[in-house]
């Protein structure tokens, strides 16, 4: 028997909100797949998820991870290379524009405000799931997620010359050997997670830019500077708008 489509979703949301609360894939999968088949045997009897879970949602999801083993492991794992590769991205995209020039604004506000905007990332959605938020809301949740994230840094490239000159500068060498490093940190965290965003992003945020910016292109629109970053900026927030609402569904289909 086929679940209702709010069983569905309930399970969905469940699973999302277990995983960015850093519960094990093993216990998720066997939480979710009993209470799969309690859900198909109670609406054979004609009940719906709120009397089989008997609270609200958000209750149900707090309690049930609160009773769940959190994998601290995985979790010290994470972050460490996600903020290697991070760094790796910030590297490429400055490689592209003038080399590596950093000041000591963008050394410690780079990695501060990544992982203050991961941490609000994870609320929200956790949020999501646990309050059963429509696709119009998470539509709009997500697009405001995104242009937080955009808007984070170009702040930050925008006042880095206000905190005094560049503190970390690197020869031509010393940029190719940067950029061959960050490429292959993106490459093998992307194998290593099973997941195209490591490549995906650098793609998405520079790409739209550097093709905005060839000749032969830049002749025919004859945009200003601003009008190029205007629509660079655009570009990129569509694609990974896009990419983020393809991999949130995955995630909770999973």
């Amino acid at each position: 028997m086929q679940l209702s489509k709010k069983s569905e979703q309930f399970l969905e949301n469940l699973r999302l909100y277990l995983v960015t609360s850093g519960k094990k894939d093993k216990e998720i999968n066997d939480i979710v797949n009993e209470l799969e088949d309690h859900l198909r045997e109670a609406e054979k009897r004609g009940k719906n998820v709120d009397k089989i879970i008997g609270r609200s949602p958000k209750e149900y999801m707090e309690n049930l991870a609160g009773e769940m083993t959190t994998d601290h492991k995985m979790i010290m794992k994470i972050l460490p290379v996600f903020l290697i590769g991070f760094c790796a991205f910030i590297a490429l995209g400055d490689l592209i524009k003038e080399g590596i020039r950093y000041t000591w604004l963008e050394l410690i506000g780079y990695p501060v405000t990544v992982l203050i905007l991961l941490s609000i990332i994870i609320v929200s959605i956790k949020g999501m799931a646990a309050n059963q938020i429509g696709e119009k809301a998470q539509l709009i949740i997500m697009s405001m997620l995104v242009l937080l994230q955009i808007g984070s840094f170009i702040t930050l490239i925008f006042l880095k010359d206000q905190f005094g000159p560049p503190v970390f500068i690197l020869n031509e060498v010393g940029n190719w050997i940067v950029g061959i490093i960050a490429s292959l940190v993106l490459i093998t965290i992307s194998i290593w997670s099973k997941t195209w965003t490591p490549i995906f992003l650098p793609f998405a945020v520079y790409v739209p830019e550097v093709v905005l910016e060839l000749d032969w292109i830049a002749e025919r629109t004859g945009w200003s500077e601003v009008t190029n970053v205007f629509v660079s900026t655009g570009i990129t927030f569509g694609l990974i708008l896009i990419y983020i609402l393809i991999v949130f569904r995955t995630l909770k289909q999973k």
